[in-house]
């Protein structure tokens, strides 16, 4: 509701109108409240529960005879053997930050192969797929090109590992296993419904885990925050309690884990000018030990501010460059809706492609020349082309912006691509800048030391000292710095266990009120499912009868579709082109 009046500013209609509106649509209602949701959503979900649910026991063991590395902890070899001997289309394997999945997922894909299983390993983002590879848990990709690619990326019988997994929204679940299943093959998903999840409407690994009745493979060890691997009698007390902390945030006791921290001295109440002060001397001080360190924010301004703070820190104390002024692009953050929305494109606002479309390709900066209710008018090589609103998931809308960088600084990426080397940048990624060259290539380091070129046109990041909570996910350093304004967004449960657990040594948190973020931390987050709402009682099985029959004809459909056109391609006589090619494999990990 909020979300439609915002969009419709301005013009002649109020919430009495929009809920006029709402009830004559199609919508499936909660009987004892207002909530709504789509018939579509509901299916979606129903699908993927089915899927799960059907699934249970219906397989052999993956490989039941495999054993696990020497160097694995003892819980981790029980989940590798628990996995691989699994029975069902879908395994779960949950883990809470820092207990080692990523590990334990490297000897799972072994075993896989061991048992002659081709194995296919993804991840929602690219960052996430590169830190999988780094951890040699296969060839890891992105869930986006494993799913473009229809199922010729997926060998028969193929076993698909999915990290991450809590990021993938119900459609693309529902289309992940569709995939798997044409294949013949099993998936396994990996991740942690207690950290921050999918974007995309629906939480699918929730609907597996709260209504299909599977029974996950758990890790419940903490091996980030390591007692042994700090020296002296005090720093091992120290990361042995904060450790307690990040135990009973992943157990749900948010405040209990606000307690440990407290009674530690890592929670310091200071007013707002303060709290930027500090953050950035215990950011500097973190570098001048050494340490790898980041701090971590819950809205865009309260980043800005942060990294805004910390560079002028840095600056002062000489540990940056000759700063040199070049232009970035950054993106508005706007949501599918509000990019069909005209007023978002007035000023200098411009287009970001992340996706190839007609003649735009992925990393394309275009001026916008109009928009109206058909879509975005751009200009390209002095041509101009409309792109219709329904190809809006194809690109980001961004305005320029004048950076100082100098040798020193961090930045973080904000696009997928390649270095002037041919060397990837990932979105998420975190780099040092080295140099800033004369025609305003800009050389940096990445955290392994890789050093990559970006481009003149390759603009699309922003300071990367301090990043959401959200971008945090998935990082390990030595020093973690959160910092919480009680004026804006306040923290939530899950941001709250994914901030405090991302170092390995140190964690402190700077806020203005202990008793609101204290309060605040146990704060829900999940969005409700559609499973949640319950229509009148008698309609309920009904209904879901018949959205079920709809998906189960639409699958037929596809099916059916599929069969014709391999009979055709199966019928017709080889080309030359094809008579030459060598057969094809199926993917090797």
């Amino acid at each position: 509701m909020s979300a439609a009046l915002e969009r419709g500013r301005g013009e002649n209609f109020g919430l009495s109108d929009l809920e006029k509106q709402v009830a004559q649509r199609d919508y499936i209602r909660d009987a004892q409240s207002r909530k709504i949701t789509s018939r579509g959503v509901l299916a979606c979900e129903l699908a993927i529960l089915r899927a799960a649910q059907n699934g249970q026991r219906r397989h052999d063991p993956m490989s039941e005879n495999h054993t696990p590395d020497s160097s694995l902890s003892s819980e981790q070899s029980r989940a590798v053997s628990r996995i691989l001997k699994s029975r069902d289309f879908i395994t779960l394997f949950q883990g809470g930050a820092g207990t080692g999945k990523s590990y334990t997922l490297r000897e799972v894909a072994r075993g896989l192969a061991d048992g002659g299983h081709p194995v296919v390993v993804a991840a929602p983002q690219h960052q996430q797929a590169d830190d999988l590879r780094k951890d040699g848990v296969g060839n890891a990709i992105t869930l986006a090109r494993l799913l473009a690619s229809g199922t010729n990326m997926l060998p028969h019988g193929a076993v698909v590992i999915v990290d991450e997994a809590g990021q993938v929204g119900g459609k693309d679940m529902l289309a992940l296993i569709e995939r798997v299943r044409a294949c013949g093959g099993r998936l396994i998903l990996s991740g942690d419904t207690r950290q921050q999840g999918a974007v995309a409407a629906s939480d699918a690994l929730r609907v597996i885990e709260e209504h299909s009745g599977l029974r996950p493979v758990r890790l419940m060890s903490i091996r980030r925050q390591n007692p042994d691997a700090v020296s002296s009698k005090e720093s091992k007390a120290f990361v042995r309690k904060y450790r307690s902390a990040v135990k009973a945030a992943s157990e749900g006791r948010l405040t209990d884990s606000f307690d440990k921290l407290d009674s530690l001295g890592c929670v310091r109440e200071l007013d707002a000018a303060d709290r930027k002060a500090e953050l950035a001397r215990e950011y500097c001080e973190a570098l001048n030990r050494g340490e790898k360190v980041l701090a971590v924010a819950q809205t865009w301004n309260e980043v800005r501010e942060a990294n805004a703070a910390i560079r002028d820190r840095l600056k002062n104390e000489g540990k940056l460059g000759e700063s040199t002024a070049v232009e970035s692009l950054q993106s508005l953050d706007l949501s599918e809706a509000q990019k069909r929305d005209v007023r978002f494109y007035a000023g200098d606002a411009k287009v970001w492609f992340v996706r190839d479309y007609g003649r735009f390709k992925r990393g394309d900066c275009c001026e916008v020349a109009g928009a109206d209710e058909r879509g975005v008018t751009l200009e390209k090589d002095g041509r101009i082309t409309t792109v219709s609103h329904r190809y809006a998931d194809r690109f980001v809308v961004v305005k320029t912006r004048q950076q100082e960088l100098a040798r020193g600084d961090r930045l973080q990426m904000k696009f997928n691509g390649n270095s002037i080397e041919g060397r990837p940048i990932r979105n998420g990624e975190l780099v040092t800048i080295c140099r800033v060259l004369k025609d305003k290539s800009i050389r940096v380091r990445d955290d392994a030391g890789t050093i990559k070129t970006l481009s003149p046109a390759q603009r699309m990041f922003v300071p990367g000292y301090a990043v959401t909570s959200y971008a945090s996910q998935g990082k390990t350093v030595d020093t973690v710095l959160v910092s919480h304004d009680v004026e804006q967004a306040p923290i939530n449960r899950h941001q709250w266990y994914v901030a405090i657990s991302r170092a390995r040594q140190k964690v402190l948190v700077l806020t203005e009120d202990k008793t609101a973020l204290r309060v605040a931390i146990e704060r829900e987050s999940d969005r409700e499912l559609a499973l949640s709402i319950k229509p009148d009682a008698s309609a309920a099985q009904t209904l879901h009868s018949e959205l079920l029959a709809e998906y189960e004809n639409i699958r037929a459909m596809r099916a059916h579709e599929q069969l014709r056109t391999s009979h055709a391609q199966a019928a017709s006589p080889p080309s030359l082109h094809q008579h030459n090619q060598q057969p094809t494999r199926g993917i090797r990990i």
